[in-house]
């Protein structure tokens, strides 16, 4: 009787150390554990959103970064104020709702390009509200650039008055004493001309990734703007809008210092309609 006790537990030892080395993998090489540390990372992104084409959006937080937020159809939308709760939830929802301007707090997981899948999407009652009444300015200001356009005729019948660029130090939306000394001269030769626009547009070297080169070289083109704007009050409807193309377009070798500092620009074509210049 104690042989065969000692037996079974010899037969329950094995089946044991047998039972733990197959989750531990040890006698099946195909097995493998989950692995934890390759979940997608949880993101959380606060920011005012730039656009939203209703598949997703731009957000750019307090220090100008800006981040693609992908939205699904198992996207919340969702007010922060007690009482409120869930407004809908899928891309429709997150269309209507989430307007450009908005102050957003976004919930998700990190996807490919540095973009952020979201899961939630959240935002103060009074924020939504400034961001529709500005929304709610646009049509009109829209309605009148379009009547400008017809008077002065389509972008591509309009010939280039004048062309300045402006460089920029690295990694700096700062414009130089030069720039500004360039951006004055075209400025004033604007003024003297009937139907003019102007186009702005931003570039930058080939340091750094394609999303911060990109949202660097937009914050560019809307620093000429500013400028523009705030010191020679040249109209908002006057300037198409500003763009950035990142370090696409490069006009000279960013493989030297010389061609580095040359790609980070900005582009400005005072433009006037050929119509108006016939008359």
């Amino acid at each position: 009787m104690t042989m065969k006790t000692g037996r079974v537990r010899l037969h329950l030892r094995i089946g044991a150390v047998v039972a733990l080395a197959m989750l531990l993998g040890a006698t099946s090489p195909g097995l493998t554990l989950a692995d934890d540390s390759a979940a997608p990372a949880k993101v959380k992104l606060v920011g005012y959103v730039i656009s939203n084409d209703g598949q997703s959006l731009v957000v750019r937080d307090v220090a100008g970064k800006t981040t693609s937020v992908i939205l699904t159809d198992e996207t919340i939308v969702k007010a922060k104020n007690p009482g409120l709760g869930l407004i809908l939830k899928g891309k429709k929802a997150a269309n209507e709702a989430l307007v450009a301007g908005l102050e957003v707090e976004v919930e998700g997981v990190s996807g490919a390009d540095g973009s952020v899948v979201a899961s939630k999407v959240q935002f103060e009652k009074k924020d939504m509200k400034m961001a529709q009444a500005i929304q709610a300015g646009v049509t009109p200001v829209e309605k009148q650039v379009s009547e400008t356009d017809a008077r002065i005729g389509d972008i591509t019948n309009l010939d280039t008055r004048q062309e300045v660029t402006v460089n920029f130090p690295v990694n700096s939306t700062t414009l130089t004493p030069e720039s500004k000394l360039a951006l004055d001269g075209l400025a004033s030769t604007a003024k003297g001309i009937q139907g003019y626009v102007i186009e702005v547009r931003g570039f930058a070297d080939s340091t750094g990734n394609a999303e911060q080169n990109l949202a660097l070289s937009k914050r560019r083109a809307e620093a000429v703007v500013s400028y523009l704007q705030v010191e020679h009050d040249i109209p908002i409807r006057r300037i198409v809008t500003p763009a950035g193309y990142g370090s696409t377009h490069a006009v000279s070798d960013n493989t030297t210092d010389a061609g580095r500092a040359s790609n980070r620009r900005v582009e400005v074509k005072l433009l006037v309609s050929k119509g108006l210049q016939q008359k």
